[in-house]
């Protein structure tokens, strides 16, 4: 059984609405834990996925709930950062940190004049730059 992930959503801020205004996050993971639970009891043996998506300032994220064999269930929180996102957490870092953009782009690991492109604004970061992007920044931190 899978339901859809807008749905999963509309059910998190009908059962959660004051959880979902203040971190819709961890009202989507409630409610798709609440109904992993629930198959699990009413239909223990067969196999559940509830996927969800909601984004966030900090991007777009993925969960799943799954019910475990036996009972209880697992939940996997995936985060995938926009271009839009990782561009502004660039931005931020550059400006703290007082790199020059051309150390900066050799500690990503990409080209400067890519990098001062996206720092400046006129083109955003594509995927396949996003995992490199976000790899830097998380160990930066």
């Amino acid at each position: 059984m899978n339901i859809d992930p807008s749905k999963l959503a509309e059910l998190a801020r009908y059962l959660y609405p004051e959880l979902a205004d203040q971190n819709p996050a961890a009202a989507v993971c409630e409610a798709a834990t609440l109904i992993a639970e629930a198959t699990n009891l009413l239909s223990p043996g067969k196999p559940a996925r509830f996927p969800a998506t909601y984004k966030d300032n900090g991007g777009t994220h993925a969960a799943v709930a799954e019910p475990l064999p036996g009972g209880g269930v697992m939940l996997t929180v995936e985060k995938k950062s926009s271009p839009e996102g990782l561009l502004k957490r660039l931005q931020d870092y550059k400006r703290k940190s007082g790199l020059s953009t051309t150390k900066m782009a050799d500690r990503i690991g990409v080209h400067h004049a890519s990098l001062s492109t996206w720092l400046k604004g006129k083109y955003l970061p594509s995927n396949k730059y996003l995992p490199k992007l976000e790899k830097f920044l998380s160990e930066q931190t």
